[in-house]
């Protein structure tokens, strides 16, 4: 029973390297098309009170999304 733990959790490890290793190109990315009205030209993002207009306003975020323009208010 312990070897197949141990197999699984090195095929889990595994995978998840993998997973890692592909992506590391893309974390290296920068913002394409229309991204700069979403993020660094938005200044909702950069405030304490950026964070309720983003929920109450919907006119405040180029489209109205709020749970995705909350993530980006945290990143």
């Amino acid at each position: 029973m312990t070897s197949l733990w141990n197999r699984k959790s090195f095929l889990a490890g595994l995978l998840i390297l993998i997973t890692l290793a592909a992506y590391i190109p893309a974390m290296q990315g920068g913002f394409v098309w229309g991204d700069d009205d979403y993020v660094p030209a938005n200044t909702t993002l950069k405030s304490w009170q950026g964070l309720g207009q983003i929920w109450l306003s919907p006119s405040t975020t180029p489209q109205y999304y709020p749970l995705v323009f909350s993530s980006f208010w945290l990143g």
